[in-house]
């Protein structure tokens, strides 16, 4: 069964998907004295967009603000609340807010090689790795970082018509490249704590 509205005898689909967390989490869908938050994470970045579309999407039918939802609710749709710039949702517990300017060493950090452009990705083929063919090839694939770390050894040979020392090569450089990122991101992150 799914939410009924006593105008309506017809039964709306519930605002859940057959997962196992929903499964788990069924009672709190679909009872009325069920009491449900959601926090919800999306991301600013335009690599991620079709992800955190999704994911508000999904907020919204549970706070029941689609329109298959809207059309199945009470005639006072539930929304969740706009906050102006600065301001914190309620309930919970305020954040703290840093009184000293962000750290220099922040914004000189070098993005990790899973955030490159296909630009930047190719001119590390051709400077770190002296692969001009390669990072040619990435340019004309518009191949970026992100989809270059989500490939194997043999994919990356493949896509940047490589041999498999070559591949190598790549995969060792840019894994170093990460390994370089984490540490200094790190250190960043341990010295904006001790200024706080």
């Amino acid at each position: 069964g799914g939410f009924s509205n006593p105008d309506n005898p017809t039964p709306a689909p519930p605002p859940f998907r057959g997962s196992a967390l929903t499964r788990v989490l069924r009672e709190a869908f679909v009872s009325a004295d069920a009491c449900l938050s959601v926090v919800a994470t999306v991301s600013p970045s335009a690599t991620d967009a079709e992800h955190t579309v999704s994911t508000l999407r999904t907020v919204c039918e549970l706070a029941g603000t689609s329109r298959a939802a809207e059309a199945a609710s009470d005639p006072k749709p539930r929304t969740v609340p706009k906050l102006r710039h600065g301001e914190v949702a309620r309930p919970g517990p305020r954040l703290p807010v840093s009184r000293h300017p962000p750290s220099q060493t922040s914004s000189a950090l070098p993005p990790f090689p899973n955030k490159w452009s296909s630009s930047r990705l190719a001119a590390f083929l051709a400077t770190r790795c002296h692969l001009s063919q390669a990072a040619d090839r990435a340019l004309k694939l518009d191949l970026d970082g992100r989809r270059i770390s989500r490939m194997s050894e043999q994919a990356v040979g493949a896509a940047l018509l490589q041999d498999s020392a070559n591949a190598k090569l790549i995969v060792d450089k840019l894994r170093t490249e990460a390994e370089k990122c984490a540490v200094l991101h790190k250190r960043a992150r341990e010295q904006r704590r001790r200024e706080l």
